[in-house]
């Protein structure tokens, strides 16, 4: 539960990025601190998250539940498979 708590603190703030070529791009910025991803995520695209991860000191987090529940979760009527949360 505190990662869906996370997730609406930023959301009310407007610091969230959302899809998988945005929060990549966040990683390789520097202005994504924590990655947030489905259960259902694909692991091609994980692998290359896992090497800008190391690099940048982000840290990743599992959301319990699948891409239409983390789309539920951040009010989206689409499937959310990824989010990264900014600095």
């Amino acid at each position: 539960m505190t990662i869906e708590k996370d997730i609406k603190e930023a959301l009310k703030l407007k610091k969230v990025v959302i899809g998988g070529n945005s929060v990549l791009r966040g990683v390789k910025t520097g202005s994504v601190k924590s990655i947030i991803r489905a259960s259902n995520f694909p692991d091609s695209v994980m692998m290359d998250l896992n090497h800008y991860k190391s690099v940048g000191n982000i840290s990743i987090e599992i959301f319990n539940g699948n891409s239409k529940q983390l789309g539920e979760v951040c009010g989206k009527p689409f499937n959310v498979s990824i989010i990264g949360l900014k600095k």
